[in-house]
């Protein structure tokens, strides 16, 4: 089974400063000195979606801001995908480069969506055009109806959200 990238934020800061980010940040997952991967915000997960772009998280429901308030999966979006979206120039922008979406099932579940780019055989065509890379659905008589409305529901909502 595939796991997550590194949701580590001082995976991309200089060894020097590790230290001290970790004090400030604090990652959903971490590595243990054998390499496995073990929670801390993030309580359990699992993919959810045959093709690992759906990964389903359970936050921990004992973390507290300094207010008191809870971390809850609002606040997983808002930092992950809905503040990065708004700042390119945010260092979170660059860790989840593939996370799309979150999708709130509960305050303390939601599913990570991730969507993945390329030139998908275009490279050609697309650098005619200027463009980096596309996403697209793979699409053929095996797919079921429920992924084909799931497929169609998810068009609506990038029009949507894009126009």
């Amino acid at each position: 089974m595939a796991d997550v990238q590194s949701w580590d934020p001082t995976a991309v800061t200089f060894p020097v400063g590790q230290s001290i980010f970790k004090c400030v940040y604090d990652s959903p997952l971490t590595y243990s000195s054998d390499q496995k991967l073990q929670p801390r915000q993030i309580a359990s997960r699992k993919w959810v979606h045959d093709n690992s772009t759906g990964l389903e998280i359970t936050l921990r429901d004992d973390i507290c801001f300094h207010d008191g308030s809870k971390l809850t999966t609002e606040d997983v979006k808002y930092s992950w995908v809905t503040r990065p979206q708004k700042d390119k120039k945010l260092a979170v922008a660059g860790l989840l480069q593939d996370l799309k979406d979150v999708e709130i099932i509960s305050p303390t579940q939601a599913v990570l969506v991730a969507v993945r780019a390329g030139t998908h055989c275009v490279m050609p065509l697309l650098a005619r055009f200027g463009v980096p890379a596309t996403c697209r659905a793979s699409f053929a008589l095996y797919n079921t109806r429920a992924e084909v409305d799931a497929l169609a529901q998810a068009l609506i909502k990038a029009r949507d959200l894009f126009s």
